[in-house]
């Protein structure tokens, strides 16, 4: 009976990573045709606002403000770099300020 359920939990848990990457891959390609266009400078525009909004709000430090501005500058040197399209994404996909502060740090400082 524990071994069922142990395969059960095995198969469970690599379905649910298995649709995370789905999900991850097609925010990517989501990010990547949005880059190339006006709708990527507005989305960006709207990020650099939510950056200094959560700045402001001592979510951000002076420093993990300062990497992202960094990155974002960066990234228009290095167009293979999908870490701003991803970061666009992300902003959309989390509306709570807490998240996407917590995500910002784990993943871009």
């Amino acid at each position: 009976m524990l071994l069922e359920q142990h395969k059960t939990m095995v198969a469970d848990a690599r379905a649910a990573q298995a649709k995370a990457e789905a999900e991850v891959e097609r925010l990517r390609a989501e990010a990547f045709e949005a880059r190339e266009g006006k709708l990527f400078e507005q989305q960006l525009g709207v990020l650099q606002a939510r950056l200094t909004v959560l700045h402001a709000g001592k979510l951000l430090s002076d420093e993990e403000l300062w990497r992202v501005e960094d990155l974002i500058a960066d990234s228009t040197e290095a167009p293979d770099d999908d870490r701003v399209p991803l970061l666009v994404a992300l902003s959309a996909k989390l509306p709570a300020d807490g998240a996407f502060a917590r995500q910002i740090r784990r993943k871009y400082c």
